[in-house]
């Protein structure tokens, strides 16, 4: 009952299109995620999300559906701060990540883990590449 009532309250967040549990990974698809630069104030298109929560070890990939490009190290890039195989450098988010797992906070988790990929730190290295996806049609979030 008490996994019934996350997955209802994941289903129901705005920028989920679809939750699928298969096996120990629970699956999070969103809607198009864009990212504002703030050096420019150009809002990037960096896609549709395929977020996996490794429900036993913690483990939280961002699988991109609509692209990747070169960003970090002339690297392709699933998003401004998530690296080709899907691992994130999460910095003073992993600790949190990781507590959430353990208490099964299944929805906070897909919340702070959609959040993490609409945002940028122009600052880190990789994140200064946000400007290599293209320019979102819509420039209101």
């Amino acid at each position: 009952d008490k996994y019934r009532k996350e997955y209802d309250k994941l289903s129901s967040l705005p920028n989920v299109v679809k939750v699928e549990v298969s096996g120990g990974t629970l699956n999070v698809f969103t809607t198009l995620v864009t990212v504002e630069d703030p050096r420019t104030h150009v809002r990037h298109s960096i896609g549709r999300f395929r977020i996996s929560i490794e429900t036993r070890t913690g483990g939280v990939t961002w699988n991109n559906l609509t692209r990747r490009v070169r960003g970090y190290d002339g690297n392709e890039m699933q998003a401004p701060h998530v690296f080709l195989d899907g691992r994130a450098c999460l910095g003073n988010m992993q600790e949190p990540f990781a507590q959430l797992v353990a208490n099964n906070e299944y929805c906070a988790l897909a919340t702070m883990a959609i959040a993490f990929v609409e945002s940028v730190n122009v600052a880190d290295a990789a994140g200064k590449h946000i400007d290599s996806w293209p320019k979102a049609r819509s420039q209101k979030k």
